[in-house]
């Protein structure tokens, strides 16, 4: 059985991404670049793990 998922997406993709895994009472992990450390979807998320600094596009798409 699945007990969590890492969601590599960010904005309200990741939001309904989060709510769903928690419906299903399966964990849900967020990544993000320190410009969205405030971001809804990773104040949603059980646990948040950084991709460092830089811009939004040197760490999601590094």
């Amino acid at each position: 059985m699945i007990d969590r998922v890492l969601i590599a997406n960010r904005g309200a993709i990741a939001v309904r991404i989060i709510r769903t895994l928690q419906a299903m009472n399966i964990r849900a992990i967020a990544v993000y670049a320190e410009a969205d450390r405030h971001a809804r979807h990773v104040r949603l998320a059980d646990e948040a793990w950084s991709l460092g600094e830089g811009q939004v596009r040197d760490t999601y798409l590094n």
